[in-house]
């Protein structure tokens, strides 16, 4: 026969939240999205023309390409995540 299972005490509602990782923390809130979103948006075109070998051209046109696009999901996350978060501040405000 086995034993039984024991007794789970439920876990305080108090407990301290894991830390979170540094390296994804700017992307976690709309002003590190927005930030890196507007750098995306702006060096990509930058980025795009800075090579005059034909090979490296090619890289750093793909390259400049994928920031823009990058740029642009993360300056929309950015803008949505900040409208929400205004959103939810003005109808705490209403209460």
């Amino acid at each position: 026969m086995s034993a039984p299972d024991p007794v789970v005490a439920p876990t305080p509602v108090h407990r301290p939240r894991p830390a979170s990782t540094q390296a994804a923390a700017p992307f976690r809130n709309s002003a590190g999205l927005l930030a890196f979103g507007f750098a995306g948006v702006f060096f990509g075109p930058i980025v795009s023309g800075i090579s005059s070998i034909a090979v490296l051209d090619a890289v750093f046109e793909v390259v400049g390409f994928l920031g823009v696009i990058g740029g642009g999901v993360m300056l929309a996350t950015g803008i949505y995540r900040l409208a929400d978060h205004v959103d939810a501040w003005s109808f705490a405000r209403r209460r």
